[in-house]
């Protein structure tokens, strides 16, 4: 699972040396609307009306606060290979959410963390 993590951040530095934090921020707020249509995939998990509302919702408010409000700044947003290679850290990150529920077997969720920082402090190395 660390595997996923130390990616993101990865994928997230090298995407910043062409890419601005204003495109990354927005596109993170892809993440759990991604989740959950991978979940879809591989679990069967039914996105429900609500839900769908929910998370586009959650994605149009938080640019909404990423933009300020300004609906011209959000249009002229434009991407480039940096936001590609952050949009690959943000299926990381979706990837590591789905190993959780895949490989989470009931043990002390302590034990989960300490093995992910571990692991994730491997990988970075």
């Amino acid at each position: 699972m660390s595997l996923f993590y130390a990616i993101f951040f990865i994928c997230m530095f090298e995407a910043l040396n062409s890419t601005t934090a204003l495109n990354t921020g927005t596109l993170y707020t892809l993440v759990p609307f991604i989740t959950a249509i991978f979940s879809w995939f591989i679990f069967n998990e039914r996105i429900s009306t609500k839900m769908l509302f929910v998370y586009l919702l959650g994605i149009a408010g938080t640019c909404w606060v990423i933009f300020g409000g300004d609906i011209h700044a959000l249009l002229a947003l434009s991407l480039n290979s940096g936001d590609a290679l952050f949009m690959a850290g943000c299926i990381s990150m979706v990837c590591f959410s789905i190993s959780m529920k895949l490989l989470y077997r009931g043990d002390e969720m302590l034990v989960s963390v300490f093995c992910t920082l571990l692991g994730g402090a491997f990988w970075m190395l």
